[in-house]
């Protein structure tokens, strides 16, 4: 059996047609991207709350360590055309996003942290923040 068919501890993983380490793993995401896409896609099936939250602690730690950078990324995009970094995904966001069916407020959290080595990164941090405590709300009230 090869690893990619089973799952150690649970199924939850197991019901998404493209598994968000795959995405990750396939689109060279950094750990900490598919660590919160990892969360924001299973608090329904695992977790629930405590995901959403750990998902933010992970978008947290971002602003934390990468503050310099973002003004410095910011600063080159602008002066530099290149193609987007999301361009370049082997799987796309968007093919990720419909082969899991993924609901929409997950499905706009999800795209902001792939978004956010674009331009105004720590904005698409900021933005994922307030929609995933959204979400907590909508879904677990506090």
């Amino acid at each position: 059996m090869k690893a990619s068919d089973r799952q150690v501890g649970g199924d939850y993983y197991k019901q998404f047609a493209i598994e968000p380490t795959r995405f990750a793993h396939e689109n060279n995401l950094p750990f900490i991207d598919g660590c919160i896409i990892k969360y924001v896609c299973r608090h329904s099936y695992k977790n629930g709350k405590e995901d959403l939250e750990k998902a933010i602690h992970y978008l947290e730690l971002l602003l934390e360590w990468d503050n310099n950078i973002y003004t410095l990324l910011d600063s080159l995009i602008k002066c530099i055309k290149k193609v987007s970094y999301v361009d370049k995904f082997k799987i796309s966001v968007d093919e990720f996003l419909a082969g899991n069916n993924i609901y929409m407020e997950e499905s706009v959290i999800i795209s902001y942290v792939c978004l956010r080595r674009e331009v105004n990164g720590k904005e698409y941090i900021h933005k994922a923040i307030k929609q995933i405590k959204m979400l907590i709300e909508k879904e677990y009230g506090n």
